[in-house]
């Protein structure tokens, strides 16, 4: 026990106080979470939305009713394109640290809390498995750019709570390990443990992780709020799209919404969009969204692709673009490239980098 004597004067104990809060730091700062106490609090690259029970409200503008389960994809075609019901998608398996390639049911596949069921009968192109209108085709997106807000929302919550729990877990083994030596002291000045904050190494990587997610849901929101404004003005007034069409049934299921890179020769796109990539009942749609202000290049950039290029940008996506995708588990086996299985089946995380495509 630390006993301070009245005649010490004010700047000894100030001297005794930073020693020993020295002495503290440096025994905080030596010490380690082991690979068990940590591996449930490192994030991972995927977030189960199918599973997450949290209460959400509905995504459209100023509508308060609850969330219920939306498909990203309408559940009758991803039943048609299925094998057994079920798809082959890149899980993370946290106990080998690497991407996983496992099947899920179609109750399950790439659903989200989205919409209230009042709000889920507005995207009349899923009754029909096919988009006829514009407007069809600009709900799709604002679906798309919905999963997007409400995943990295959810990502971001479970990253907070991730760094309130390894620093709590810290604490805790700090205070077990030392016997609670500094306890007197801390309790004589008044001070919490748990209010004190030691620097962790691990520390300045998760506050980078909290701004850089911090920054995606922000540009999400924009992008959402600019889709809603077209679909309401029924007009491309903030957001212009191109589709290119395959005319055979691809059975690959694709969404993304970040930075897209494409290059070549002398044009170079290096700028926000929406990617999805939706087989219908006779065709295969490739739908790339972007701002007004950047869609010329973009434009220009996808009239260049022949089929074979186009084919290229699906199969490289599945490496450089995104992690969010479903794909036929007969296709997988039969046409995906031996070497993208092995890219795939080997990656650590998905996205790969770069994240970028050449044409």
């Amino acid at each position: 026990m630390i006993v301070m004597s009245e005649k010490v004067s004010f700047e000894e104990a100030l001297l005794l106080f930073n020693t020993i809060f020295d002495e503290a730091y440096r025994e905080y700062s030596s010490m380690e979470l082991n690979e068990s106490e940590i591996k449930e609090l490192v994030y991972s690259s995927k977030v189960y939305l199918h599973s997450f029970s949290e209460n959400r409200k509905c995504s459209v503008k100023y509508c308060r009713k609850k969330a219920v389960k939306s498909h990203l994809f309408q559940e009758s075609i991803l039943r048609k394109n299925s094998h057994n019901g079920h798809f082959i998608y890149p899980a993370s398996d946290l106990d080998k640290k690497k991407i996983k390639i496992s099947k899920i049911g179609i109750n399950k596949a790439l659903t989200f809390p989205g919409f209230c069921e009042t709000h889920e009968n507005m995207f009349e192109y899923e009754k029909k498995e096919q988009l006829d209108y514009e407007h069809e085709l600009r709900t799709l997106i604002y679906k798309a750019i919905c999963y997007h807000n409400v995943y990295w929302e959810i990502v971001l919550k479970k990253t907070e709570n991730s760094i309130n729990e390894l620093i709590k877990k810290r604490h805790e083994k700090f205070e077990r390990s030392t016997n609670g030596k500094y306890r007197s002291l801390f309790k004589a000045l008044n001070i919490e443990l748990k209010d004190l904050h030691f620097t962790d190494p691990r520390h300045n990587d998760f506050d980078q992780f909290l701004k850089k997610r911090k920054k995606t849901i922000k540009e999400t929101l924009i992008f959402k709020r600019l889709a809603w404004k077209d679909i309401e003005l029924n007009k491309d007034e903030n957001l212009s799209s191109h589709t290119i069409e395959i005319d055979k049934v691809i059975p690959i299921f694709f969404c993304y919404l970040g930075n897209l890179t494409i290059k070549n020769e002398d044009l170079e796109f290096n700028n926000m969009a929406c990617v999805i990539i939706h087989p219908f009942k006779e065709s295969t749609k490739l739908i790339f969204t972007t701002k007004n202000e950047n869609f010329g290049v973009l434009k220009k950039l996808l009239d260049r692709l022949d089929i074979d290029s186009t084919l290229n940008f699906i199969l490289s996506s599945l490496l450089y673009v995104s992690d969010n995708w479903l794909m036929n588990e007969n296709f997988y086996n039969k046409y995906i490239p031996v070497k993208l299985k092995a890219f795939l089946e080997s990656a650590h995380t998905l996205p790969l980098s770069p994240k970028n495509s050449n044409l």
